[in-house]
């Protein structure tokens, strides 16, 4: 595999991203694996490889890098980091990440390995309405997946169950039936 840490620049700054592809000759798919509430970890990296071995590039942006660098131990996760992490969450918007994503697929676009045309996406829990959110608003978009998301209807003028009609490729929900956060 081929993996870097790189930076893609938004209209907002510079999101630090972990990439990665399979070491072959070639160009690969894009995938776009959007972070859950916890942020970028080493089991979030470990995704996006099983990703990337499949034959696709994928890219882990860092999506609270308007925050600063922030990490959570996990392992030792109590209420404080709870509070902490829910912070982090709730300072993302749909209208935010989606900027983000326009300069996350120009990243894609100068990419060697990335192969041109369509793109996919998927989103955990927090990251749900994100995936669907450039499902609906970038048409290239043409394979995007929201499991387990949440906020998925929500009384905001963005709200990813009013885009839908605006989807132009294959859009998968995966929820469990009591998961009521969905």
């Amino acid at each position: 595999m081929i993996e870097n840490d790189v930076v893609v620049t938004t209209k907002y700054g510079r999101q630090p991203s972990f990439a990665v592809c399979p070491d072959e000759p070639g160009q690969f798919p894009a995938i776009i694996l959007y972070m859950d509430a916890p942020g970028i970890r080493e089991e979030l990296r470990d995704q996006a490889r099983r990703i990337a071995k499949h034959g696709y590039f994928c890219l882990l942006p860092d999506l609270y890098y308007r925050l600063g660098t922030l990490r959570f131990d996990i392992p030792r996760r109590d209420e404080a980091m709870s509070v902490v992490i829910r912070g982090a969450m709730k300072s993302l918007t749909n209208v935010a990440v989606t900027d983000d994503t326009a300069g996350m697929l120009a990243f894609l676009d100068a990419q060697e390995k990335v192969k041109p045309g369509p793109v996919g996406c998927v989103g955990h829990c927090m990251s749900g309405p994100f995936a669907t959110t450039a499902a609906a608003r970038f048409p290239r978009m043409k394979a995007a997946a929201s499991l387990y998301g949440v906020e998925m209807v929500t009384d905001q003028p963005d709200s990813p169950h009013l885009l839908l009609n605006q989807v132009k490729g294959e859009l998968e929900r995966g929820a469990g039936p009591e998961n009521r956060a969905c």
